[in-house]
């Protein structure tokens, strides 16, 4: 969900601060720079909520760090004393004297709670009531993605194994071998929207890897080697992507991704001889074959989540997805788990989700998506969202499929 580029300051009672307390970003983004100037280097941005250790102030500039491994200089009025919380958020938009407040104290709500559908839908009927068409149409097509996040928060997902995004179907008509046919003529203007809706219900597709995350053209149809024996669709990726996994833009719209990289971190005492992928704020401690623990990192140092057993053997974390400082997603990559086709690559999401108040986290396994192909072979498949909340609510409405890649 996208709002405003200007900082809107949340308005909450706060006093000035001694060196070295800890504080919130009241802001729907923080810019932090490497040194106290507005012109300076941005080294990273926070989002609304995200704690912070104070440390040195220059004027209105404050110097601070962040468990996620961001630090230096961002305005302290920026800052507020108290944690900020949904409730209170929605209460000074409802007690908003104006339409034009209303609008400032909703788009950080809208920024702290970025899969709200409710909140979205405030903030887009107040955005058209003020007149800003374009404002209201970003903030439809943020709803839109919400809702398709709510109905299918873990998938689709096509594995990506040495730059081919691998579809569970038979070779694309008229791809012959693994380059694109020269009898395949080109795509039509509006093709790249219409091919991704038809794998992904998305107007857009982006590959999540070792590497980051970028957005792909589809416009490579490849006939590929299939790991189950003979042959299968997919995708040469024009953008470098080895290993991970080509998802819709709605379940990573407004997330932060990070991939995770193996490497010793200090953790608590835990299994003997585990293996740890981290990538600040997060780190994923792996326990034999299939048992993992998330880490989350505080200003009070690492805090572990209980173990969970993963649906795969030899499952490996390749990076992690959050939309804001409550919720994260990870995505793994395993080999070979079904007994038709041991050899591919299989991929799913795992889900965390901590609560406003002391509680205990949230977590939830995503379905398995698997890279081979062969009939007759049971596996994860796409199908349309019930309820695709696109086609009559945006004007660009719902593509057709392009027919030469059925």
């Amino acid at each position: 969900m996208l709002v405003r580029a200007a900082l809107l300051v949340l308005l909450l009672a706060s006093t000035p601060a001694a060196a070295d307390t800890i504080r919130y970003i009241a802001t729907a983004r923080s810019q932090v720079h490497a040194v106290p100037s507005a012109s300076a280097r941005i080294v990273g941005v926070l989002r609304i909520g995200a704690e912070v250790r104070m440390g040195e102030a220059r004027g209105d500039w404050v110097h601070l760090s962040s468990p996620a491994g961001i630090e230096g200089w961002a305005r302290a009025s920026g800052l507020t004393q108290a944690r900020p919380s949904l409730q209170v958020l929605l209460a000074r938009a409802d007690a908003a004297k104006s339409p034009g407040a209303r609008r400032t104290w909703l788009e950080l709500a809208t920024a702290y709670a970025p899969s709200n559908t409710e909140i979205i839908k405030r903030l887009a009927d107040t955005l058209e009531a003020l007149g800003d068409t374009k404002a209201a149409h970003l903030a439809k097509k943020g709803l839109i993605a919400a809702e398709r996040r709510a109905l299918s928060w873990d998938g689709p997902l096509y594995p990506i194994e040495e730059n081919l995004a691998l579809l569970p179907r038979a070779c694309h008509a008229g791809v012959t071998r693994t380059a694109r046919a020269p009898a395949l003529q080109a795509p039509p203007r509006q093709t790249l929207r219409a091919r991704a809706f038809l794998l992904v219900s998305s107007g857009k597709v982006v590959s999540v890897t070792e590497t980051g995350y970028r957005t792909q053209t589809l416009d490579q149809p490849v006939c590929a080697r299939s790991a189950c024996g003979g042959t299968q669709a997919a995708f040469a990726l024009p953008q470098r992507a080895r290993t991970g996994a080509l998802v819709p833009s709605w379940l990573v719209a407004g997330h932060t991704v990070t991939p995770l990289v193996e490497e010793p971190v200090p953790l608590a005492a835990g299994c003997e001889g585990s293996r740890v992928f981290a990538a600040a704020p997060y780190a994923i401690e792996r326990c034999g074959t299939r048992r993992f623990r998330l880490h989350r990192r505080t200003l009070e140092g690492w805090s572990a989540l209980a173990w969970q057993e993963a649906p795969r053997d030899d499952a490996v974390p390749v990076a992690h997805l959050s939309e804001d400082e409550r919720r994260v997603a990870v995505l793994f990559r395993a080999k070979g788990g079904r007994a038709c086709c041991r050899g591919e690559t299989e991929v799913f999401l795992w889900s965390a989700t901590w609560p406003e108040e002391d509680g205990a986290p949230m977590l939830e396994m995503g379905r398995v998506y698997s890279g081979g192909f062969t009939e007759g072979c049971a596996q994860e498949r796409y199908v349309p969202l019930e309820g695709e909340p696109r086609c009559e609510r945006l004007p660009e409405g719902c593509e057709l499929g392009d027919p030469r890649l059925e």
